[in-house]
């Protein structure tokens, strides 16, 4: 599956509202480089996202510092980045979860780990429409729970995961490509 629907949104590859991409495409981010301009992977990815919202899996390095988030790009401007919350904190949250607003639909982001967390998926719960996650590993059982933590909370996901896209309760939407010679 290369696209998902959740109500008037379409999520995943290049023709959606929200591109999604997986940890592979940005790599390891060093932060001083990319911060003295040694390395532009964000000016990139921001620069990709013109007209239009895309959400990268990012690892990001700085010193002993190696944490995993998603960076969001609206219109060329970075927007917001969320982190694994899991990695700070076992099963108790330790920042607050990001709830975002596209057409209409409110997505709540699930950073890598926090996919499997059933503390993340009732607190998105109270505000989401549905859930959206980049991971780094989606192997048959974590998409057994994914799949179970859908049903318990009613709440279509989209999942990405390299190249793949996954989608619980989520539609497949039929992309209809227009020719422009054919319109005149």
């Amino acid at each position: 599956m290369e696209y998902a629907a959740v109500k008037s949104l379409i999520l995943g590859g290049e023709l959606a509202d929200v591109k999604l991409y997986g940890f592979d495409v940005l790599g390891e981010i060093d932060l001083r480089e990319e911060m003295t301009g040694g390395t532009t992977y964000l000016v990139d990815a921001a620069l990709k996202s013109l007209k239009t919202t895309s959400i990268y899996g990012a690892h990001f390095r700085l010193g002993e510092l190696d944490r995993y988030a998603l960076v969001t790009f609206h219109d060329g401007m970075l927007v917001d980045v969320a982190d694994c919350t899991l990695h700070f904190s076992g099963e108790e949250l330790s920042t607050e979860l990001k709830v975002y607003g596209v057409n209409g639909v409110n997505v709540g982001i699930a950073v890598d780990d926090d996919i499997d967390s059933e503390t993340v998926w009732r607190k998105l719960s109270e505000k989401a429409d549905a859930v959206v996650a980049v991971t780094r590993s989606f192997d048959k059982e974590r998409e057994k729970r994914v799949e179970e933590l859908h049903r318990l909370f009613h709440l279509p996901a989209v999942v990405k995961c390299g190249e793949e896209l996954f989608s619980f309760g989520a539609k497949e939407p039929v992309l209809t490509k227009i020719d422009a010679d054919s319109l005149s």
